[in-house]
């Protein structure tokens, strides 16, 4: 009984100590986004949209087509440019660090649907 005891209280508290969940698609978004998007997410305007304002209705998922294509939008005249080399978990890890992290939203965007956006997302 005192074994059990001692292993779930190590649980919780190795859960609180870990809190954050996304900690690879923070490093990656800090290291591929964050210079244009802002660390915050908040964005330069029409230059560079918000992420941290996409809202519950987005469909996060679409996320994963601009890191592999780049994004041109009709309101700039700088374009997103691909970031390349990225896995398919490392992209689901940044679309969940924006969706969690910047967003304040609970759920995530599960590796399963990020792997059947990207083929969608090849040019």
């Amino acid at each position: 009984m005192r074994r059990s005891s001692i292993l779930i209280i190590s649980f919780f508290l190795f859960l609180a100590c870990n809190h954050n969940t996304y900690k690879q698609g923070k490093v990656l978004y800090e290291s591929n986004c964050a210079q244009c998007h802002m660390p915050d997410g908040s964005g330069v305007g029409d230059l560079y949209p918000a992420l941290s304002q996409l809202g519950p209705d987005y469909n996060y998922s679409l996320i994963s087509c601009y890191i592999i294509n780049g994004k041109k939008s009709e309101n700039s005249i700088l374009e997103m440019v691909a970031i390349k080399g990225l896995s398919d978990i490392e992209i689901n890890n940044i679309i969940n660090y924006v969706r969690s992290e910047m967003n304040d939203l609970e759920g995530e965007v599960s590796i399963a649907d990020t792997r059947k956006q990207i083929p969608e997302c090849v040019q």
